[in-house]
């Protein structure tokens, strides 16, 4: 995953704020991880979000994400 906005104000990779936005292209078996509050968007391929099939299309909001895709996928995660 590649954050493309938000983090620290003592950093210049991004716009800094507290609300991070990240993308990724992932591989089958690969797994990603959010601690607390997310609104995740699968805009190509199926995965699993916390134990249920989520495919290209799919919102999904929450607490706490494990995600793993199970063919490849890019995701956007918003936390």
């Amino acid at each position: 995953m590649t954050k493309v906005y938000g983090g620290e104000s003592n950093q210049n990779d991004t716009f800094p704020s507290r609300t991070t936005v990240q993308v990724g292209l992932l591989n089958p078996e690969q797994k990603v991880s959010v601690d607390g509050e997310f609104v995740a968007y699968v805009t190509r391929g199926k995965g699993v979000a916390n134990g249920e099939e989520v495919v290209d299309g799919d919102l999904i909001k929450g607490n706490d994400l494990i995600f793993q895709a199970t063919q490849d996928v890019q995701l956007i995660v918003i936390s």
